[in-house]
Formats: C-alpha cells, structure tokens, sequence
C-alpha cells in the first residue's frame, strides 16, 4: 500500500504506538471498558514511557521552539492559575490532565520528524475517524440515539420536544462530531501523501461517511459551518486560478449535499434547519451562557476567575454552573487575556509560517485550522488529545520553515512549483 519503506529514527515500537494512539483518538468512547478503563490512555501512558526509555538512549531532541516554549508558558499559566481557582477540587483535576496531553503533545511532535511520519499519523487519525462514523451509522440503523445523558434510546422526538440524536459510546455528540470533521481532513493529508489511486479513491469514500455521520450527530457547527468555512477557503485559493473548476466544484458539492440530506432521518432535518435559527432554544441557551461568560471575564479581565471555574463564575447568573460551549471564551475567562494570548499563540504561528510552505502543504495545513477551529467555536475542548493532537502534527509540518534563512532561499522556489503540484492531479488537501 505504501510506496516506501521509512527510517522512523525514534524507533519502530515508539512510532508504532503513536500511530495507535492516533487512531484510537476518534474511538476513545467505544474503546472504554470497565475495569481496564480506556484504551487511548493506556496506549498513550505506554507511548510516553517507550519515548522517554527511546530519549534516555538517543540523547537528541527535536528543536520545537518556538512551539516548545509557547506551550511551556501555556501549561506554567495554567498551574498559576488554579492557585485563584474557586473550584479547587476541579483545577486540580485539570492540571493534571493538562500535563498528561502537553506530554503527549510534545512526544507526538518529536515523532512527526518527516513528512511521510506526519501522513502515517493522519492516516491513522482518519482510519480511526472512519471507524467512528461508521458506529455512528450503525447506532442510526439501529434506532440508537443520544439525549444529552449518554442514555440509549429510540431515535425519535421526545415528548419535551427534544430532538434525538447519534454518538459513539454514549459521547457529547458535538465532540464525536469535531473528530470527524477534524478526521476528513487528516484522511485527505495521509491518503494523498501515502496511498496509489484506488487507496484515494477509499478515501473519499470515507470522508464522505464522516460527514455523514457528523450530519447524523447533530451537531451544526461541525457539520455545517465548519465545512462550509474549509470549502470557501479552498474556493478562494482555487478561485485565482481556475474559476471554471472552482464553479464546478460548488456545484458537485451541492449535489452530493442534496442527496446527502435526503438519506437524514426526519429528527436530524428538524435540528439541522435550524442552524441559523436565533430563536431555537439550545441557540439561546448558548447565547445565554457566553453573555454570563463576558460578565464574569469584565470582573477579572487580566488574569481570569482561574482553570476550572467558569460554572461557578456563571453560576450566580444562570442559577446553575454550566460549562462554556466556547474554547476561546473558557480560555478567556479561567484564564483571563494573559491566558487567552498564550492559547492562541501557536494557532497564529502556525498560520503565519505556513505561508512559506509550498501551497498543496500550506492548504493541507491552513485547512485543518480552519476546520478545528471553526468545529470547537461551540465547545470546549481546550483539554482534549484533540487539541494537541492537531497542534503537535502542525507544529511539526511548519518546523523547517522555522528559519529566516530557509524563508530567504526557498520562498520563491516553493511558490513557482505550486501551480505545477496543483495542476498535476494531487489534492490540495
């Protein structure tokens, strides 16, 4: 299947575990067992101790910076911060996992050393992802929804009117749906990288199920919005090339959209029409919540109410603690605009030194922020292997563009081979 044998250069068993725990990501609820516990943490438990034995050896680290540092800076703020913490009990807890998945997030960058190491690992988040939206099709042609409790039930519309809704294992359908839009986009990085033509010709097949199922879990950000964003981007690339192909494009896409939405199930149509409905009651709610958050945030704007602590800062509002269903507005708040410039350090980095990759790289990269980015603007995934799966993987695309003199050399290079790479039949994803 692959075209060439790899050198991982950290060791088989390392890299191997990496790409295990990448594609265990997307499956992390269906693959949790009482007793045993989940199969993601254990791996990745073993990833980061085969790393540090594999360093203890080969005495050579990858040079990350600026990333390295920035996240130095992110996780010493968030210790800080829960010293302010009213919800002590809950800071803790997030310290704690912040360290697991920071780990994680460097020893997944130091093994993303080459181009093709970085395909294998998306591929492996998208076969991953693929498996996912084929469990949720399953739950839906079984008449296995979701209600907001991780509650079994029949997929149909409540008496409360509440509609029903597809997950894995009982997840928050909103993130299983982020890790598949998160997924499409990895897929289309590994297949295009790794695999022949009939390898590509699955991949889009699998991209077209993720999307499915992202639709079958209700979750408009994800499966429309995001999407929607990553399309208009890839549109304005095309645009300045070839309009015709660009006009095209659209219109397969609205096709292939128009049949999509005729295989959803009745309850799925009724919650996705409303994406740009104002006046849905989960779309107040929300707004509700966000307009608490600025009220907390406009009392302790610099440094935040600490990690941890957002319900209890909405609390006296809303009349019950309640999470933020934004990332940037929890960064925002728990950790005040100190915290909130550290988040978003590496996303503007990334973005910035993107630019100087050839531009079948550069929309590969710049895609998946848009789509991870536009996909949590509802949630609050700051904490999950997720986050710092896509960072790491992008941290370490964009790391040989790192200095000046690569920039001097290369930029005009890269740029005249562009239009050559984008006319040749390979993805721009």
């Amino acid at each position: 299947m692959f075209r060439r044998r790899y050198d991982p250069g950290w060791g088989t068993p390392v890299v191997r575990l990496a790409e295990l725990v990448s594609l265990l990501i997307p499956l992390e609820a269906a693959v949790t067992f009482s007793g045993l516990g989940s199969l993601p943490k254990l791996a990745t438990g073993v990833l980061i101790v085969a790393f540090i034995l594999m360093f203890a050896r080969r005495r050579r680290f990858e040079d990350t910076r600026p990333f390295g540092f920035v996240l130095f800076l992110h996780v010493s703020w968030l210790i800080l911060s829960s010293s302010w913490s009213s919800n002590r009990p809950e800071a803790n807890a997030r310290v704690q996992l912040l360290l697991q998945v920071a780990l994680f997030g460097v020893v997944l960058c130091q093994v993303a050393n080459s181009t093709r190491q970085r395909a294998r690992l998306a591929l492996a988040y998208g076969i991953g992802a693929s498996i996912a939206s084929v469990i949720v099709i399953s739950n839906w042609l079984n008449n296995v929804s979701y209600l907001g409790y991780g509650i079994g039930v029949e997929a149909t519309v409540d008496n409360t009117g509440e509609i029903a809704r597809f997950t894995v294992g009982g997840e928050d359908p909103n993130h299983i749906a982020t890790l598949l839009a998160v997924g499409a986009v990895l897929m289309y990085w590994g297949a295009w990288e790794l695999l022949g033509r009939r390898g590509r010709m699955v991949a889009v097949g699998s991209i077209g199920l993720m999307f499915f199922a992202a639709l079958l879990t209700g979750s408009r950000g994800s499966s429309v919005l995001a999407p929607t964003a990553v399309a208009l981007y890839l549109g304005a690339v095309k645009m300045r090339r070839e309009l015709v192909k660009f006009i095209g494009t659209v219109i397969l896409a609205g096709l292939i959209g128009v049949v999509v939405w005729s295989f959803l199930p009745a309850s799925t149509k009724v919650r996705m029409s409303t994406s740009f409905d104002g006046n849905q009651a989960t779309s107040k709610l929300r707004v509700q919540i966000w307009v608490a958050g600025i009220h907390a945030w406009q009392e302790r704007p610099l440094h935040g109410v600490g990690i941890g602590a957002y319900g209890d800062a909405v609390r006296d509002e809303l009349s019950r603690p309640l999470v933020a269903h934004n990332t940037l507005l929890n960064e925002m708040v728990e950790q005040g605009l100190i915290g909130l410039a550290i988040s978003i350090a590496p996303f503007v980095l990334i973005w910035r030194r993107s630019r100087l990759l050839p531009l079948v790289r550069q929309v590969r990269v710049r895609s998946l922020l848009i789509m991870y980015l536009t996909s949590t603007m509802a949630l609050s995934l700051e904490l999950k292997k997720i986050t710092f799966f896509a960072l790491a993987l992008l941290a370490a695309e964009v790391r040989e563009v790192r200095s000046g003199a690569f920039a001097d050399s290369q930029r005009n290079t890269l740029r005249e081979r562009s239009p050559d790479l984008v006319g040749s039949g390979v993805s721009p994803i």
